[in-house]
Parts: structure tokens; sequence; C-alpha cells
């Protein structure tokens, strides 16, 4: 388990790595919405942030823990993965939703 410090350590972690992953993404969206489609650039931005949060929360517990190589590449791996998934999930939700919205306004 996690000792008091080390857990209000990875609160603070957690909280800079969501700041900065979060201001990237929406540089990133920014940089490529105007050679993209919405839905592309929503993708890319979200790929960018869940690898900038991985890597930092990598940094972090690679460097304030005692886990492996191997058990800190699990962790980003299998973090990495659901922030994908989750990140394709809003894409394509708001994707449709943004063709029903035109959809709808044609049709009244």
């Amino acid at each position: 388990m996690l000792s008091g410090s080390l857990s209000n350590g990875l609160v603070l972690a957690s909280l800079v790595s969501l700041l900065i992953s979060s201001f990237a993404s929406i540089y990133i969206g920014n940089l490529v919405k105007d050679s993209y489609s919405l839905p592309v650039a929503l993708v890319i931005a979200l790929l960018a942030a869940a690898s900038i949060d991985g890597l930092l929360m990598s940094a972090y517990f690679a460097t304030q823990t005692n886990l492996s190589f191997y058990k800190v590449l699990s962790i980003f791996n299998r973090e990495l993965f659901f922030k994908a998934v989750y990140g394709m999930a809003s894409a394509l939700t708001i994707y449709y939703l943004g063709i029903y919205g035109k959809r709808k306004s044609k049709m009244v």
C-alpha cells in the first residue's frame, strides 16, 4: 500500500500531470484543427494528452516509488490503453452529436 506522504505526492503529481497534459492537448488541438476535421483533431489531441499524462505519471512512479521498470511500463501501457479507448468513445460521441445536430437543424 501507499504511505500517507506518498499518496499526498501522488495526488499532487496527478494534478500537475493533468494540468500539463490539458494545456498540451489544447495547444496541439489548435495546431491541427485547420489541417484535419474536428473528430480527427480531437482524437489527435486526446491521444497526445493521454501520452503526456502517462509519461509524466510514469516518471513519477519511476522516481518516487520502488516499483520495477517493468511494473511502471505495465502501468503506463494499461493507463494509455484506457485513456485511448475513453478518448475515442468521447470523440465519437461528439462527432455523432454534431451530425445529429446538423440533420436536426436541416429538418426544421
